[in-house]
Formats: structure tokens, sequence, C-alpha cells
């Protein structure tokens, strides 16, 4: 019985082939793995050591294609996450992510609808290097919509801030966190 059992709880856990792995899930303030104890906060202080432990069995190392100091989490060729580092502070500044796996805790995944993400009135947007928009759903989440010339976020007039409504087309392309 508890061979079968034990049998039973491998082939729940590990993903059938040709399948991905399940992503990380983001809130407003952290992102947890897949595994127990893959948590990452934006609170406190975090070395990279403490990061490869937290989340073994992943890939952690440094990155030298962003600004700043980051480190790239992966899985095989998969990146899984981007986490960014205040080197002064040793603290997180930020996390994002454009895995295909990765979701919100509402259940919201990269190509999903992005209205359902954010909500379907204006929402507040950043049009940096790329698009952030506040989630009204999760507060502190930041949700990164599609772009296309055919298809993207729409400028809504009036207000002190630009506020943007997105029509049905944009998808989600990452999620992001931010200190």
């Amino acid at each position: 019985m508890r061979l079968v059992l034990a049998a039973l709880a491998l082939v729940v856990a590990v993903p059938a082939f040709g399948q991905s792995a399940p992503g990380f899930t983001f809130s407003g303030t952290e992102v947890r793995g897949p595994r127990p104890g893959q948590v990452v906060s934006l609170r406190g202080r975090v070395s990279l050591e403490d990061l490869t432990n937290r989340l073994a069995p992943l890939k952690v190392q440094l990155g030298n294609e962003c600004d700043g100091f980051c480190v790239r989490v992966t899985s095989g060729n998969r990146e899984m996450l981007q986490i960014f580092l205040d080197e002064r502070k040793g603290a997180i500044s930020s996390i994002r992510s454009y895995d295909p796996e990765a979701r919100d805790v509402l259940g919201n995944k990269v190509g999903g609808a992005f209205v359902k993400a954010v909500g379907d009135d204006p929402v507040s947007c950043d049009r940096g290097e790329s698009t952030l928009c506040q989630s009204k759903k999760t507060r502190g989440l930041q949700v990164m919509p599609t772009y296309s010339e055919r298809c993207d976020i729409v400028q809504v007039a009036g207000g002190s801030k630009p506020r943007y409504r997105a029509p049905a087309c944009v998808k989600i392309e990452g999620f992001a966190i931010y200190r």
C-alpha cells in the first residue's frame, strides 16, 4: 500500500514528458516557487548564497545582461526569474518574470488576458523601457502588457496622471514587483 501511494505521489509531482515545470506565483510583495520554501520576498536582506539554497534545484547565477546587480534563475534553458539587487543594501529591489508558466496569485498566467489581471477600468502604467501597469486586483503587483502595432494599450484623456485602457487583444507579457 505504501509503495503504491509513493509511486502515485511521484507521478503527480513530476510533469509528464514534454510538459513544462510549474512556474513562480507573484503576489504584491513576494514570489513563490513550485516547491515548498522557494520564496523570494522584497523584505529583508539576501545573499546570492541564500538565494541559491532557497531556490534549489534551480540554477541561480549572476546576470550580465542587465543594468546593476541582477540574478537569473533558470531551469535548463528556461529563464524563470530575474532578481534585481541593491548592492549597497544587500536587499532585493525588484523581481520580474516573462516565463510562460509564471502567474499571479489570482491564476492569471503569462500569455493570458491582460484585462483579466489588471481590471477593465483605466489603469496606471509607466511606459519606460518596459511598460509596467499596476494591477487593481493585487496591490503592489505590476503586470507587463504585450505590444504590437495592431494591439496596444491606449492612453485615456483626463486626469493628472496618465491612465491606460487595454483592448481585449492585449496579453500578459510578464509580472514584476518592486520595493
